[in-house]
């Protein structure tokens, strides 16, 4: 819900915050470990052409960034085939390649990163094929028979990286990935992001810091909730909260309301009575031990690498 364009936009202030250190922690691993991911991911596949499908791009900087590398590896791989061909002449099918798949649910995310790509297209190459749409449609896309027969062409690495996945709840995560293997084929490679647990100190001023963008980016709810339901909610009728609840490892982000709220929708009434509040997200914080258990029960699979 608080993803229209508006919300998107935000987002994208959000994570150029000095307090929001999500961003530069995936930097830094993305810097230290990118060819050993690559290196993973490509012994996995089994074609010689890989579909990145990116889930939530936002800009897409980063990723862009990273295919880069994977472009250097790509040609690095089919330098050698040429070498070791005794006709020394390229033979189409045995060339690696990729097309890159960008999705998210804002048009405006969208053309922001096609912007962006524009400066990385001819460097490194880049075949952009962006999605529009939200995740369950993504999968629906690629889990239809047509798309199913074209599967057997090419193997696709899902990128979700970030924390998205914290964003739900962890009964909601494991439905998400049941669903998002659904339209998974063998060999194909899921890349997910975390964020680990750590101390309040740190976390609590990335859901709530100093200059109130990610206050601005709950406020968007109310005109979200405005345009949707027809209701007239005004943002000083609110505090922002935001706060670590240690029980659940989950940071809490809630819209306080200072007085009686009665809301009404297709004729049935709700009230929200004085500082009770609109919880609006959460974000979950993870350890390693759930998430390797997590996985291995939805995928039977103990092939699961990680970086930290």
């Amino acid at each position: 819900m608080f993803y229209d364009d508006i919300g998107s936009q935000i987002f994208s202030e959000i994570m150029h915050l000095p307090e929001y250190y999500l961003c530069r922690a995936e930097e830094s691993l993305l810097k230290l470990h990118s060819i050993d991911i690559i290196v993973a991911i490509m012994s996995e596949i089994s074609h010689k052409l890989v579909k990145f499908v990116e889930l939530g791009c936002g800009d897409g900087l980063k990723s862009l960034q990273w295919l880069e590398k994977v472009r250097l590896y790509f040609d690095m791989k089919n330098n050698q085939i040429e070498e070791f061909e005794e006709t020394k002449v390229k033979i189409e099918n045995s060339l690696y390649s990729y097309n890159y798949i960008p999705t998210d649910i804002s048009s405006k995310a969208i053309e922001l990163l096609l912007a962006n790509s524009k400066k990385w297209s001819e460097e490194i190459r880049l075949n952009t094929k962006p999605l529009l749409g939200s995740h369950e449609q993504i999968f629906d896309h690629f889990s239809n028979d047509k798309n199913r027969l074209l599967e057997i062409t090419y193997n696709k690495v899902y990128l979700f990286l970030g924390s998205s996945l914290g964003n739900y709840t962890v009964d909601q995560s494991k439905d998400f990935l049941m669903n998002l293997s659904k339209s998974m084929i063998d060999r194909d490679v899921l890349w997910l992001g975390f964020d680990l647990v750590k101390t309040p100190k740190r976390l609590v001023p990335a859901y709530d810091d100093s200059q109130r963008v990610t206050e601005r980016f709950n406020f968007n709810l109310i005109k979200r909730l405005n345009e949707l339901f027809d209701w007239n909610l005004t943002e000083d009728l609110f505090e922002h909260l935001a706060f670590y609840n240690p029980k659940t490892a989950c940071m809490e982000s809630w819209l306080i309301n200072k007085e009686k709220v009665i809301l009404t929708y297709d004729k049935e009434s709700v009230e929200i009575k004085e500082w009770e509040g609109i919880h609006t997200e959460i974000s979950m914080k993870y350890r390693v031990d759930d998430i390797d258990g997590m996985l291995r029960d939805i995928s039977g699979c103990d092939d699961i690498g990680s970086y930290e």
